[in-house]
């Protein structure tokens, strides 16, 4: 088997299960379980390519291990999530639900791009940018803007032309984020933020960034 796509179903795989070794692409849509089953049924498909997950349920923990990964769509709650090992992965989308718990551990920007450097197509939500900065949701001061952390200097992300970003708020990690992807992505020919409805502190902010920068934004 080499595609498999399941809905509203609930997955409960017997003791004996090896994972599918032949599976290319996995999509699961409202699928019932835990955190800690899905983990090992990604780390079972070891050709797997393409990942879409769109969860009802709010989740814990999810941690990409597929080398071979190359399309990774994700919807739903959750509190943390990563990927260990994903060096071909060409397009990420991260919509997150789920509001930050606070709980979760910060996590390395620099690392994490690290971790996909033939990244070509970036779409991420305001929540998908907060899970990883539960603790950092102020709004950036005007004197930091243009500043990007010496932690990315050797952060380079050679291949991404397209980001999507939506529900920006204006807060630090995003206006971080914003700036790290503009300044490490040689080949960007597209960068579309949608700012947060009614937050007019992030609708200036934004103004201000897409004109110094000529990013293309749209307002909805």
């Amino acid at each position: 088997m080499r595609h498999l796509r399941l809905q509203n179903c609930s997955i409960q795989p017997p003791s004996a299960f090896r994972g599918f070794d032949e599976l290319v692409s996995l999509e699961l849509y409202d699928i019932t379980f835990s955190s800690e089953l899905l983990n090992i049924l990604i780390s079972r498909c070891p050709l797997l390519e393409k990942l879409v997950l769109q969860i009802s349920s709010i989740l814990n923990h999810i941690q990409i291990d597929a080398p071979k990964l190359r399309s990774f769509d994700f919807s739903g709650g959750i509190n943390d999530i990563s990927l260990m090992k994903a060096p071909l992965l060409e397009k990420l989308s991260l919509f997150n639900t789920a509001v930050p718990s606070g709980k979760a551990g910060q996590l390395d920007l620099a690392k994490y791009f690290e971790s996909f450097p033939a990244l070509e197509h970036l779409n991420l939500d305001y929540l998908s940018v907060q899970v990883y900065y539960a603790a950092l949701i102020d709004p950036v001061r005007g004197d930091v803007v243009n500043d990007i952390p010496a932690s990315f200097s050797d952060v380079t992300l050679n291949h991404l032309r397209v980001v999507k970003l939506e529900g920006i708020t204006g807060t630090k990690p995003e206006i971080e984020l914003i700036k790290l992807l503009l300044a490490k992505s040689p080949m960007l020919v597209k960068m579309l933020i949608q700012p947060n409805k009614g937050k007019v502190f992030a609708e200036t902010r934004l103004k201000v960034l897409c004109r110094d920068n000529k990013i293309s934004k749209s307002i909805t």
